[in-house]
């Protein structure tokens, strides 16, 4: 028996109905036994909650729902913004075994190494061969609990998105099968499904890298011999006039991957949010817990970088076996006013999606 996939996004509000009618699409698209689904739905969806993936579960035959809210939906073709409905990916997977973890704030702030992760989720390194994870960020600390997870579980891909709400912090939620989950949930991969990343950072480094020399948390004071927001401040002054007017939204924050580059170029950091800066104390506020000695460098996202990072990524996947599908995981922040693309949205009770799809298993 192959595997297989089958996958489609529905715009609309809940309505059980339409829920009900996809389900059974799918399951008849797909053509064997479903191991599980990925969904994704937009905030409205979470007052449906159980109805919704009950309705899901058993007229796809679903053993297994990972999914999260979202703020935008993405099927194949099809890219919502925003508005009501939801994203689904079917998947027939033989010879996998599905590991699934629901981690909370409280096993963050207890485990210390990553002997203490994989005593508590029970999977020995050898026996995963790939993570996705779905997480509240406003429940769990992601960067604590990712620098341990990869403790655990050292060059084992761990991939995955953040929740998300069109209200801001009001419906965000993480869900397993028709339970909220508390933190994050994780799901490893072992047997013959693995994940392979591919990921386009769309930033370009601008300015010259420092090293950190005064941090506390995430709050960067001094870089080299600097301020933070000294630094920062030079780097948006030296932009041209074309490149300042694009870059108001659009500067962040490079760590380093790895310290051992004598040449730092694009793709070689860990590109995090700028929170905050204030030109009084020189400070400049991240969305991730740097450390003093680690490289920092500013880097501006624009279209043409995002481009050519997923050309270079696409080009590279070409080596890999043929994929069975694929999980994208993007920010709004990507969008239309991004990119300029014409977006081609479904209507109401309109559907899109195939099984023939073709992408990277992500």
């Amino acid at each position: 028996m192959p595997a297989c996939a089958a996958s489609v996004c529905v715009s609309g509000v809940f309505d059980e109905n339409l829920v009900r009618e996809t389900a059974s699409n799918l399951r008849q698209e797909l053509g064997e036994r479903p191991t599980c689904a990925f969904v994704f739905a937009s905030h409205d969806y979470m007052d449906s909650l159980e109805d919704f993936v009950e309705t899901l579960r058993l007229h796809a035959h679903i053993p297994e729902v990972f999914g999260c809210s979202g703020r935008g939906l993405i099927g194949s073709e099809v890219e919502q913004e925003e508005g009501s409905g939801f994203s689904v990916l079917l998947l027939s997977l033989p010879g996998t075994e599905l590991m699934v973890r629901e981690v909370a704030q409280e096993q963050v702030e207890e485990f210390s190494k990553g002997e203490d992760w994989r005593r508590w989720s029970g999977v020995a390194v050898n026996e995963v061969n790939s993570w996705i994870a779905l997480i509240n960020p406003l429940q769990l600390n992601i960067e604590s609990w990712l620098a341990g997870w990869n403790q655990a579980y050292p060059g084992i891909p761990c991939l995955g998105g953040l929740a998300s709400s069109g209200l801001q912090a009001e419906g965000i939620q993480v869900f397993h099968n028709e339970e909220v989950v508390t933190g994050g949930l994780l799901v490893g991969f072992s047997g013959q499904t693995r994940c392979v990343p591919l990921v386009s950072q769309g930033c370009r480094p601008i300015g010259e890298p420092y090293t950190i020399t005064q941090v506390e948390r995430n709050v960067i004071y001094q870089l080299g011999s600097k301020s933070a927001f000294d630094v920062l401040n030079t780097v948006i002054t030296e932009l041209t006039d074309e490149e300042r007017a694009k870059a108001r939204g659009n500067v962040f924050a490079g760590l380093a991957a790895s310290e051992y580059l004598e040449d730092f170029k694009q793709g070689d950091f860990l590109v995090r949010n700028i929170l905050g800066a204030n030109p009084q104390t020189g400070e400049v506020v991240i969305g991730s817990l740097p450390r003093i000695g680690q490289t920092l460098q500013y880097q501006m996202r624009d279209r043409s970088s995002a481009e050519l990072d997923m050309k270079i990524m696409l080009e590279k996947a070409k080596d890999q076996p043929a994929p069975l599908a694929s999980l994208v995981f993007s920010c709004i922040g990507r969008g239309h006013s991004f990119l300029k693309t014409p977006l081609r949205c479904v209507g109401p009770g309109e559907q899109s999606g195939s099984a023939s799809q073709r992408g990277l298993f992500l």
